[in-house]
């Protein structure tokens, strides 16, 4: 069984039955908001997640103040009062929701609902007593987890509230032990994480409009049907989950290759062809007539590698292939693109092209011809990146980094280029687009040196392209 995830710490609630006398009072809150991260199970702080207080005087609900939580998961929230509420106290209840003005976790009916982002209860003295299954009402004070304050007739030392999976650990109705709690808190740190770094590139390398995410989502058409997805249109990203829960897309790949989308969407020109493809055949993979869709497909997947990489910090054989090029026989082969003009009608031709740019020292890796397979990994479905030791080359190979690919899509006033256009997504104007962003890094020979590393009709390896001495 999963261990639970989101941790609930410092609300060390002390509730005493006061004597405070009439006049002035402050009820203050101090908390931390962590996660055990429901994809890595590593136990991480919640920042920026928006937390609120309420009281009820034992008739309503009135809303005292609400924070969002620092860099290390930490918050405080409080209320001055006086007369009534010092004497009597309240019942107090304190929720979270994960909403910022980047972007929203949306719950699973809310496209239906007006509520479209979830608060979760972390505890309500209203609703389940601490002590003796009783209502309970807090007096004024200050409360924190550290504190190890004692009075007449409660001694609370560091308790800890925390959400897990079910274990029947917690009364209800709290949220401790909501599943989907779990997931908004992982979904809510991985994209933060992921904005940032994106951001730390440069202000038009971020998000550029707030966008949402749903989980789970599950649409009335049968499960084999069924996809995660990236709306053009609503900025929204839909993370499939089927009722019976025997499909689940939630995944760190999932994440970032739907997020990525979204962050293609604002910084092109060019998206309106994947709606038209969405709405005809509700699938964007594989072989498509529409250059431009399968290049939406094939970056969203190079980016997603390249962030596990990046941001969070995956090494190991699966990266280093994940982010080489194919070898030209399993292009040829098994994705069935026998003629260079083929290669961008397919997302996965994409990845490869991608993947070519950003692959350090070419000259030493082996891609393999139509009909053989290099020396690679999975049987020479991905190229040898260590084949060769030349010794010399009569042409620089390039040297590309993830930042140059995404500089590619962005606007260039002073070379007088737009964001990058649908027509733009297709190989021959693309690397001629690169050429004009990346002039320090790229030159014409090597564009042509590139179009036939990655020609699956090619024989020449690499260091033969590039003229180099030895192998």
């Amino acid at each position: 069984m999963k261990k639970w995830a989101i941790w609930f710490l410092g609300l060390g609630v002390i509730f005493v039955s006061s004597s405070a006398v009439a006049g002035s009072c402050e009820f203050k809150f101090k908390g931390k908001l962590e996660v055990e991260n429901r994809l890595n199970g590593e136990l991480e702080p919640i920042r920026g997640a928006h937390v609120k207080l309420w009281a009820h005087d034992g008739l309503t609900w009135t809303a005292w103040d609400t924070a969002r939580t620092g860099k290390k998961g930490r918050f405080v929230l409080q209320k001055s009062k006086s007369n009534r509420a010092c004497t009597k106290g309240r019942f107090i209840k304190i929720a979270v929701e994960f909403k910022g003005k980047r972007f929203e976790v949306r719950h699973k009916k809310s496209t239906t609902s007006l509520d479209k982002v979830k608060w979760y209860t972390l505890f309500n003295t209203r609703e389940w007593g601490y002590y003796g299954n009783k209502k309970v009402r807090v007096f004024p004070g200050t409360y924190d987890v550290n504190d190890r304050l004692k009075s007449s007739k409660h001694n609370l030392k560091g308790y800890a509230f925390r959400f897990q999976e079910k274990k029947g650990e917690f009364p209800k109705p709290t949220d401790l032990e909501n599943f989907q709690a779990w997931s908004h808190a992982t979904i809510w740190n991985t994209y933060n994480e992921t904005l940032d770094y994106l951001k730390s590139l440069g202000p038009k390398y971020a998000f550029q409009k707030k966008f949402a995410v749903k989980y789970p989502n599950d649409n009335v058409v049968p499960n084999h049907l069924e996809s995660s997805y990236a709306s053009p249109a609503t900025q929204i990203i839909y993370i499939f989950k089927s009722e019976d829960s025997k499909e689940d897309h939630f995944t760190t790949g999932t994440l970032l290759h739907e997020l990525m989308h979204i962050w293609a969407y604002q910084h092109d020109k060019g998206s309106t062809g994947l709606i038209a493809e969405l709405m005809c055949q509700r699938e964007t993979h594989d072989w498509t007539d529409n250059e431009s869709v399968a290049f939406h497909e094939g970056f969203a997947e190079y980016a997603m590698y390249q962030l596990e990489r990046e941001v969070f910090g995956w090494d190991g054989s699966f990266i280093e292939r994940s982010t080489s090029p194919y070898s030209r026989a399993h292009i040829y082969h098994q994705l069935g693109l026998t003629k260079l003009k083929h290669v961008d009608n397919h997302d996965l031709g994409w990845l490869s092209i991608l993947n070519t740019l950003t692959t350090s020292q070419i000259e030493t890796v082996d891609v393999g011809t139509s009909s053989i397979y290099p020396d690679g990994p999975i049987d020479g479905k991905f190229a040898d990146l260590e084949a060769y030791s030349p010794e010399s080359c009569d042409s620089e190979s390039w040297d590309l980094e993830f930042k140059d690919v995404l500089k590619i899509f962005l606007e260039h006033d002073r070379k007088g280029l737009k964001a990058i256009t649908k027509d733009e997504m297709v190989l021959g104007p693309f690397l001629a687009r690169a050429l004009k962003v990346l002039p320090n890094k790229l030159d014409a020979t090597q564009v042509a040196h590139i179009k036939k590393v990655i020609n699956p009709v090619e024989t020449e390896q690499p260091y033969e392209i590039l003229g180099c001495d030895g192998d």
